[in-house]
C-alpha cells in the first residue's frame, strides 16, 4: 500500500480503517448473502450475512496497526442506526473480523423504503393489480442506501473511489487495477471473485423480475435471487434499476 489515494490524498490509519471496514461489509469475501422477506401483512425481515476472507481482515489490521482479530463492526452503533431508519427490532448475531450478521425486522415494509424514496418503489398488491418492488440505485440516490449506516462511515466513502460512489467513468478492470495499486493485489483478487447474493421472499409467486445485463436471476415460487459480481455494482456508471412483481 502506497499510502494515497490516487488524488493525492494521504490515507491516515484512522481512515482507512473504516473504509476497509465498510468495503469488506460490501462484500470483499467469498460468499456474501442478504435475504429480504416481505409478508402478507407487508412486514419485512432484512437478513445479512457476511463472511469477511482471511486476507481483507488481516490486511485491515496490519496496514493500520490494529489488533488482528478485533471487531471491526461496532454492533452498537449499527443496531441504532438501522432503528432510526424504521426497523423495529435488530439482533446483530456477529460483529467480528470474519463475519458480519445480522437480523432487522420492520412492521412496515413501506415506511422503511420510504426512507430512501430514491431508491424504492413499493406498491402493495390490490385486487387488479400485481405488487411490485422497484430499486434504482446510482450515484445520485446511493447516499440513501448509505444512510442506513453509522454516520461516521459516509465520512471515509472517498477512500473507495468507486465509481458508483464518485459517479466517474471507469470500467471494472480499470477500477479493480485502482484497488491493486492502492490496497495490494490481495485485496483487488478478494474483489475479483466476490460475488453478492440477494435473495427476496415474496408474498406471493413472482411474475417479473428485471434486472441489469451483469445480474444473474433464479426465480421459484415466491422466491427470487440477484447474484452480481461485486466489482461490476461497484463500478456501475448508470442507473441500476430493478423490478420484482408478484400475484
Amino acid at each position: 500500500m502506497n499510502g494515497e489515494h490516487p488524488t493525492g490524498k494521504k490515507l491516515s490509519p484512522l481512515k482507512v480503517l473504516p473504509a476497509l471496514a465498510i468495503l469488506a461489509a460490501l462484500g470483499v469475501s467469498c460468499s456474501p448473502r442478504a435475504a429480504l422477506t416481505i409478508l402478507p401483512d407487508s412486514s419485512m425481515t432484512w437478513e445479512i450475512s457476511v463472511p469477511i476472507e482471511k486476507a481483507p481482515s488481516e490486511f485491515i489490521a496490519s496496514s493500520t496497526g490494529g489488533i488482528a482479530g478485533a471487531p471491526v463492526f461496532n454492533a452498537g452503533v449499527l443496531e441504532s442506526r438501522l432503528k432510526r431508519r424504521g426497523f423495529t427490532a435488530v439482533s446483530v448475531t456477529s460483529a467480528t473480523d470474519t463475519l458480519l450478521a445480522f437480523t432487522a425486522r420492520a412492521d412496515s415494509a413501506k415506511a422503511v423504503f420510504a426512507s430512501a424514496p430514491g431508491v424504492f418503489s413499493f406498491t402493495p398488491k390490490t385486487p387488479r393489480n400485481s405488487a411490485s418492488l422497484r430499486i434504482s440505485i446510482d450515484h445520485s440516490t446511493v447516499g440513501e442506501l448509505l444512510a442506513l449506516f453509522p454516520p461516521e462511515t459516509v465520512e471515509y466513502l472517498d477512500f473507495f473511489f468507486a465509481p458508483l460512489f464518485t459517479g466517474e467513468v471507469m470500467s471494472q478492470n480499470d477500477y479493480i487495477g485502482v484497488i491493486e495499486a492502492v490496497y495490494g493485489r490481495g485485496m483487488a483478487e478478494a474483489l475479483k471473485k466476490s460475488v453478492v447474493s440477494i435473495a427476496f421472499v415474496l408474498p406471493g409467486q413472482v411474475s417479473t423480475v428485471q434486472s441489469p445485463a451483469f445480474v444473474n436471476t433464479s426465480t421459484g415460487g415466491n422466491k427470487a435471487t440477484l447474484s452480481m459480481p461485486l466489482g461490476a455494482l461497484l463500478s456501475a456508471t448508470e442507473t441500476l434499476s430493478f423490478n420484482l412483481e408478484w400475484k
